[in-house]
């Protein structure tokens, strides 16, 4: 078995409100850091085993000597009937918990010395402090993709509508609108890293967190954040560095420097969702106006690498005069999927003579052109 890298350590908490490690799904380093720093503690000897044998889990365990090393050594007795031998240093586990974790968290970031609990096992106040210029109220929640999430966190959708407020969870991929659209939610196991035998927040990875916060301080009361995923990048990316394939009428895949595979997302991940026929705790989305005038931007953009306003509104007088207020607000959903690029970086421009390009590179996807010209045969009623 492989050592466990530190967010997917990190995040099994997401799931229980109590978990346990054993000493082969982590390094020694990172154990002993996380332990010095409270995210996990010593839980003792496991007395069930599972084995390579029968892989049932319920292998009890039985002491039969010490070494000389001071280490015990026990029998894993198999239900099959072989014994296997072992030592304390495999049989070892650690136990972390959702609020020890709120705790260490609380210390790290240096306004509290123990979390608050809102909800059990569910909900943990930090405290606030300045970050980034702007004064920022901390929390941690667990469970934000469990089934019930939305009743558990429903109760606390007052205390957690706090100008600012940030919500630190395990959860790698957390629901961006689970906790109301004044709420960023920011997993926390990508902001740490284990350094000289402790935990400490990456750099690299706490100036994308600040930059977002800077972003959402900053923004109009007026506009609302519909990204349901989103896409970090190191500080200081451009959009000349970012590829965007159009896959079909439906997704994109995004690639740059820290997804060099690209992620494919599609258009309600992006925040491209109509929000009247739309009905997000139903997980059902149906695409707005602005998904089907990306599209068309995208299609109509090869191969002159440029899309005229009067082409890009397909002539319509009525809609040329639209196009700018077209252009301002898909560049605020993509500036809010991709994070690390500086807000004020646009990744459609405008140019004179009413001419706009894209700053990222626009790939076609096998489907996308005949999807295309689908929509377009259908619109015109032919």
């Amino acid at each position: 078995m492989w050592p466990m890298p530190l967010p997917r350590l990190l995040s099994g908490v997401e799931s229980n409100s109590r978990c346990c490690v054993r000493a082969a799904d982590v390094e020694p380093a990172m154990r002993d850091a996380l332990e010095a720093s409270g995210f996990i503690a010593f839980a003792g000897i496991d007395s069930r085993y599972t084995c390579s044998d029968c892989d049932e889990g319920s292998c009890p365990v039985i002491p039969v000597g010490e070494r000389e090393d001071g280490t015990t050594i026990y029998h894993v007795i198999c239900q099959r009937g072989d014994v296997v031998t072992t030592d304390d240093r495999a049989l070892a586990s650690w136990q972390y918990s959702a609020h020890s974790t709120a705790d260490a968290l609380a210390r790290l970031l240096g306004v509290s010395q123990v979390a608050t609990t809102i909800i059990p096992q569910r909900l943990w106040s930090l405290g606030a402090s300045v970050f980034a210029g702007v004064s920022v109220s901390w929390f941690v929640a667990a469970g934000t993709t469990q089934p019930d999430a939305r009743t558990v966190f429903r109760q606390a959708h007052a205390l957690l509508a706090a100008p600012q407020a940030v919500v630190l969870t395990p959860a790698l991929s957390p629901p961006t609108d689970l906790l109301g659209e004044s709420v960023l939610c920011w997993p926390f196991a990508p902001l740490l890293r284990v350094a000289h035998g402790e935990v400490r927040f990456t750099p690299d990875a706490l100036e994308v967190l600040a930059r977002e916060i800077v972003t959402r301080a900053q923004r109009p009361s007026g506009v609302k954040p519909k990204a349901r995923k989103w896409l970090d990048v190191p500080a200081g990316t451009t959009w000349d560095q970012i590829v965007i394939t159009f896959e079909n009428t439906d997704a994109i895949t995004i690639q740059g420097p820290g997804i060099p595979h690209g992620e494919t997302l599609t258009y309600d991940d992006l925040g491209f969702w109509d929000d009247r026929s739309s009905d997000p705790s139903a997980d059902r989305f149906a695409q707005d106006k602005y998904w089907s005038r990306f599209m068309r931007f995208a299609f109509l953009y090869q191969p002159t690498e440029q899309v005229s306003k009067q082409a890009w509104a397909d002539g319509r007088p009525s809609e040329v005069a639209s196009v700018k207020g077209w252009v301002k607000l898909i560049n605020q959903r993509l500036n809010a999927v991709v994070r690390g690029i500086a807000s004020e970086m646009v990744p459609i421009e405008g140019k004179r003579g009413g001419i706009y390009t894209a700053n990222f590179r626009v790939v076609h996807g096998a489907y996308f052109q005949a999807e295309m010209q689908r929509v377009r045969f259908h619109d015109s009623g032919q």
